[in-house]
Formats: structure tokens, sequence, C-alpha cells
């Protein structure tokens, strides 16, 4: 379901509190995305950017939930396949990013001849209508470094410490390096929709979207009772909070359940018939010993 909807949805049960002024819409989005990282991993989708250090730091996307893969990638070539005076609309904006690899491996029959194969990161980006194709080349995976940041140390100390040119560290939305330049980044992310905004995972029982909705009607009603809007905001922000920890948990049973294969029913089943003729098999020699004492 779309945050869109469900704000819709929000405001007709809310009328009067809407009428009021008491509805945000940028809060109400920003306290979706709270609610869906909650989930963690468990609701999380892969997914693949180029990020540019500047500083030696750079602005992880916004719905960077953890890293899994990251390639220091140097820039090769722009391309506009429809022609460089094609004009782009920049009202909309879509891209992703495609790898393909290519470069050399040597013939082991055949000394003189070798197989031709080229490393390459090719980021695809549509505005409006018009495609425009950035390429990367010769990718270098990095690794997690060190927790300490240089801007920690004061500045005639800072160059003591070294500083892998491999080696990255990531504070919140922000990646450190010891580099400026291109990262082609896989990670994992929080859903969005096609405008960037919150997307909410459709479940069999809908027990995902009915927390999301609880605990954006609690926010609105905190909010509106720290700031006076409403009155009697400070019971209905007491309900809701008392409903918001059972509503977790049941959604987050749910989403761990849908996750569970026939694959792993078959295991689960195997593990407890073990159990089982373990302790079948523990009950003769008990009773063997308790034999030879009388």
């Amino acid at each position: 379901m779309t945050i869109k909807g469900l704000l819709a949805e929000i405001k007709a049960d809310l009328h009067k509190y809407d009428d009021s002024g008491a509805i945000d819409t940028s809060s109400v989005y920003r306290w979706a995305e709270i609610a869906l990282k909650r989930f963690g991993g468990v609701i999380a989708i892969m997914s693949e950017a180029v990020i540019k250090t500047s500083n030696k730091q750079a602005v992880l996307p916004s719905d960077f939930f953890d890293m899994l893969d990251a390639y220091r990638c140097e820039p090769l070539v722009c391309e506009i396949p429809g022609g460089d005076k094609s004009k782009a609309d920049l009202q909309h904006e879509i891209g992703w990013v495609e790898r393909t690899e290519r470069g050399f491996r040597w013939n082991s029959c055949t000394e003189c001849c070798k197989e031709e194969f080229e490393k390459t990161i090719t980021e695809k980006i549509y505005i409006g209508s018009h495609e425009v194709r950035f390429h990367y080349h010769h990718p270098v995976r990095l690794s997690i470094g060190r927790g300490l940041r240089r801007d920690c140390a004061a500045d005639k100390y800072r160059d003591k410490y070294a500083w892998d040119n491999y080696d990255i560290t990531i504070s919140g939305n922000t990646m450190y390096t010891g580099f400026d330049g291109f990262i082609y980044i896989v990670y994992r992310a929080t859903p969005k929709d096609e405008d960037g905004l919150p997307y909410i995972p459709e479940t069999d029982l809908g027990y995902l979207e009915d927390y999301v909705e609880t605990y954006i009607k609690m926010k609105i009603f905190e909010n509106a009772a720290v700031n006076g809007l409403i009155q009697g905001a400070g019971e209905a922000y007491k309900l809701y909070a008392q409903q918001e920890p059972g509503k977790f948990a049941r959604a987050m049973k749910e989403l761990k359940m849908s996750m569970i294969t026939l694959n792993d029913y078959r295991e689960l089943a195997e593990d407890n018939r073990r159990r089982m003729l373990s302790h079948e098999r523990m009950w003769p020699n008990a009773f063997d010993k308790y034999i030879k004492l009388i």
C-alpha cells in the first residue's frame, strides 16, 4: 500500500483533526519511514547506487538500511544513446545501476591467446523519456575499516593515523572513506514507491499496514498533545501508545512466518524427530541400570 493511500484513510478517520491542521503530510511520511525501519532487514529489498565522495565522505541514499557490498570505480564515459541534442525533462527522474564484466584471462593451452573480459559498471538514468548512461571501470572491492574518523582527532594528529584507500566506515547516513571519487554500492533498502515515498508491503493478514497506521496516529496525537493543538489529544495518545507494542509484535511475527518455506518446515520436523529418538534411546539404558540395582 502506498503512503498516499494510507494518509488519505487516516485523514478520513480523523477529519476533524485534519481540518484543524493537526495532520502534517511531511511528518506522516517521516513517521511511516521510521515505523518501517523498525522491522529492519525483514522487509528490506536489495538495491544499487553509485555515490560520489567529496572531502572523503558521501551521503548514503535516503532508503539505505545496511551495506552488502561496495566497489571503488573510476568514471569512463557519459553516453546519450539518443544524441546529445535531445532535450531532457528535469521534472521526473528514474535511475538504476547495471553491472557488466569484461577483461582478460590467459588460455593455459595456448599461451599466446587470451580471452577478453572487462569489469565495468553502467548507471542508467532516465530523465523524462530520455536515457543517459554513465559508465565506470576499474572497480576495486572495498572493506569496512576502523571506526576512527579523521575529524575525531586534533589537526596535528590526523596525519599520524594511517587510512587505507580501500577502507570505508559508515556512521548514520554518511559514509567515510580515505579518498574522493565514485563508489558503487549494493545495499538493503527500505521499500519506497516510484515517487521516492515510503511503501508499505502488503501481507496476508494486513498486520504490517495496521501497525504503521497505529504508529502514525500515535505520533499525530503525541505531537498535538505536546503543542496543545487538540483537546483530549493526551488520552488518545495513551490509547494508541498502549496498542503499539502489541501490534508491532504481531506484525513482526507475521513477517517472519511468511519467510518460512516448505523446506524449513521439513527441517523442523526432522529436527523434532531426532530429538524424540534421542529421548527414546535413553530410556532402555536407564531401565537396565535400574534392574541391575535391584
